[in-house]
């Protein structure tokens, strides 16, 4: 069995962690052990799943500084090992993962984008260039969920495979009950719910569902995710729903689905969206490779002002469901199987 090690932050619900669970779930990289290294000494909500479907779990604590997170990497790599593969998650960070996998003869070592990240000072900038110096050197194999992605992190006219992150989208094909759905989630029957899922970070851009809210007292917003943002989305008509597992009672409750992000590597929950079939409304930052379902999105620019964005929703929410939209997204590289595919084929080309 060949060992494979995917460095992440931590196994909290997320696109990355949650694509990589389902890989493990679904059993979709046959002759693969799936192990993971996090960064963090407390156990995350996703590891109870990863140990009952026979993942791996190193943990790790850099010490402080490049060189000795490198050497500190380099030993648990060495003692723990030895690894087929690494598979780095963790964007510029990946620079020293890889080295580190070089020198402790790890043959396979992915270099993985999964967001578009701005430097905004000078030594972000100097550090990403010398991240993307160690990445060249170091990694066999560079992967992006998107062009964007690809060229945040590998710089213009870098060569990387697109394989996005995944979901296992099977359970779209069952539907639920609309009404019952939206009664679980305390909507009125004249409500027009707008449904958003993402980490409650400024980048997710949820403070414009929150000022929709406000021009219009029909409108309900639930949100699903968690985020330092919690208490600054407060508000009478918008739902925290946390951390959200199941996202079908959602998208079975919701009018519309708005995206309107400020930055986005890919943006997965608009895919799980499209498959439940629900009419989505996203900015024009998000990649065009989230778009499965034409039929069902309408982009409206970052820089329109809010009556731009009501109107979309208002028209959205007005739109009838596209029917079997899941099984046109079960033949995308969105489904974990064809996403599970797709890594065995890139790791196979790369070995």
């Amino acid at each position: 069995m060949r060992r494979l090690l995917h460095v992440i932050r931590a196994l909290e619900p997320g696109g990355i962690e949650l694509w990589l669970v389902d890989l493990l779930r679904a059993q979709a990289l046959p002759g693969w052990q799936m192990e993971f290294l996090v960064e963090t000494t407390q156990p995350g909500v996703l590891e109870a799943a990863v140990t009952r479907h026979g993942g791996i779990i190193h943990r790790w604590r850099g010490p402080g500084g490049l060189p000795f997170s490198m050497a500190a990497l380099q030993r648990l790599l060495r003692d723990r090992g030895p690894f087929t593969a690494v598979h780095s998650h963790v964007h510029a960070f990946s620079g020293v993962v890889l080295s580190a996998a070089r020198r402790a003869g790890v043959p396979l070592r992915i270099a993985h984008s999964h967001c578009q990240q701005e430097e905004h000072t000078p030594w972000r900038r100097l550090y990403r260039r010398a991240m993307q110096r160690l990445i060249e050197t170091s990694a066999t194999l560079r992967l992006a969920v998107s062009g964007a992605a690809a060229t945040n992190l590998f710089g213009d006219g870098a060569q990387a495979a697109i394989i996005p992150a995944a979901r296992d989208l099977r359970g779209y094909g069952q539907p639920l009950n609309r009404e019952a759905s939206r009664a679980a989630l305390g909507c009125a029957k004249g409500d027009l719910v707008v449904a958003h899922v993402g980490r409650l970070t400024p980048e997710k851009n949820q403070q414009l569902l929150v000022a929709l809210a406000e021009r219009n007292p029909r409108l309900r917003v639930l949100i699903a995710g968690e985020g330092p943002l919690r208490n600054e989305l407060r508000h009478p008509q918008v739902q925290l729903l946390g951390d959200v597992r199941d996202l079908r009672p959602l998208f079975a409750a919701a009018d519309c689905f708005a995206f309107p992000s400020v930055s986005e590597g890919l943006g997965l929950a608009l895919v799980e969206a499209q498959a439940a079939g629900v009419p989505c409304v996203i900015s024009d930052a998000i990649p065009s490779e989230a778009i499965i379902i034409p039929e069902l999105v309408d982009r409206v620019a970052l820089d329109d002002a809010l009556p731009a964005w009501m109107t979309a929703v208002e028209r959205a929410a007005q739109r009838d469901r596209v029917p079997d939209c899941w099984q046109r997204a079960l033949a995308t590289p969105y489904h974990v199987q064809r996403s599970g595919e797709l890594l065995e084929a890139a790791y196979a080309h790369a070995g």
